[in-house]
């Protein structure tokens, strides 16, 4: 029987795609960026830690300014072209985010403490076109300064070389902005890694 707390509703941009909702609790509403011509912000997501991996994600979102020297990794992924959705916590309100993404914060996750991340997806607002603007602008800084960049795949090779050449990431144009000066490459696929 399905969980009362959840609603699907279909997406109104692809028809056959399902977005997951939690109808329990308040959306998640983002606060602006306070950014000036000297001094530039960003948000970043502190994932909690969990004991169990089928614990629910839960997140804060923090706002930081470059000048303070925030220390983070950087998460480098495809969206992908499906559209499903499921609910994560931030600040303990509902933020949908595509199943992807989902997948990869809750393999991410640590056990015993917080990791912090810079992603894209959640600390860009993207109804907001002119932060998205702005963000996007910045984007080869905020790579250049975490202190790994983490390029996640999601593929389960059978021969790593031949499934990295493989993966359709390569082919993004945005790759060379967003790995191109980092400062350390963790790849993932899954439950492996290479750095």
């Amino acid at each position: 029987m399905a969980d009362q707390s959840q609603q699907q509703l279909p997406s109104t941009d692809n028809p056959s795609t399902v977005k997951i909702q939690d109808t329990t609790s308040e959306s998640f509403s983002y606060s602006p960026l306070e950014n000036t011509d000297s001094e530039r912000s960003i948000r970043l997501i502190m994932i909690k830690p969990v004991k169990r991996l089928t614990s629910d994600i839960e997140c804060e979102l923090v706002h930081v300014k470059f000048g303070d020297k925030p220390n983070y990794e950087a998460l480098s992924y495809a969206w992908g072209s499906d559209l499903t959705t499921r609910a994560i916590k931030i600040n303990g309100k509902t933020l949908l985010v595509r199943e992807s993404l989902w997948k990869v914060l809750a393999k991410l996750r640590h056990r015993d403490e917080p990791r912090c991340l810079w992603v894209d997806a959640i600390c860009i607002n993207q109804s907001d076109i002119a932060e998205k603007n702005s963000q996007v602008r910045l984007m080869p800084h905020i790579y250049r300064k975490a202190t790994t960049v983490i390029v996640w795949l999601g593929i389960v090779p059978v021969d790593m070389l031949s499934a990295l050449i493989a993966s359709g990431y390569w082919n993004r144009v945005c790759i060379v902005q967003e790995i191109g000066k980092a400062k350390t490459i963790r790849v993932h696929w899954n439950s492996k890694s290479l750095t």
